[in-house]
């Protein structure tokens, strides 16, 4: 099988790219030639839980605010169909934000700021985070705090519905 060649020869593929659009089968190429282009398009792809309270809370404000700005920004619930695009399990991706910008998946705060930098209204709090000293204190934060304590919520949550059922 054959790997193709983007578009692009300076846009380095990882590895999950590279499997995409290794063709094995004319369907396969189809699909795979399908998942490059959604990954090279203008458009910020957002992956977020929106089973949890505060994940919906925030990405669906920020949603909204998009939607009435006509922003190229699309948001994708990880407990939808959609969640096959992202080549993430449901748990990964339950773990923290998902942004996949120019072909390039960024997690956690490097993907809040790339969503923020999309939206006029938060391009300073995107520039603000970005700052050397408070980026590391907002990733400390988000990667050690917030998103393990907002992980574990989503477990009990998942755990309650199970039991009830």
């Amino acid at each position: 099988a054959d790997v193709l060649q983007g578009p692009h020869d300076d846009v380095p593929l990882d590895r999950q790219q590279q499997a995409a659009l290794t063709c094995g089968t004319l369907s396969d190429c189809g699909r795979a030639v399908s998942a490059y282009l959604r990954c090279m398009s203008d458009e910020t792809r957002v992956l977020y839980n929106a089973e949890c309270p505060v994940c919906n809370f925030e990405i669906t404000h920020y949603a909204d605010y998009s939607a009435k700005k006509g922003l190229p920004i699309r948001f994708d619930d990880l407990n939808s169909e959609a969640l096959a695009d992202w080549n993430l399990d449901a748990d990964t991706a339950a773990r923290r934000l998902y942004v996949l910008k120019d072909g390039a998946l960024h997690s956690g705060i490097p993907a809040f700021i790339l969503l923020w930098r999309d939206m006029p209204r938060y391009r300073w709090l995107a520039r603000l985070v970005a700052l050397p000293g408070v980026h590391r204190l907002a990733c400390l934060a988000y990667d050690h705090v917030l998103a393990p304590v907002i992980y574990r919520w989503h477990l009990r949550r998942k755990a309650r519905v199970t039991s009830t059922v």
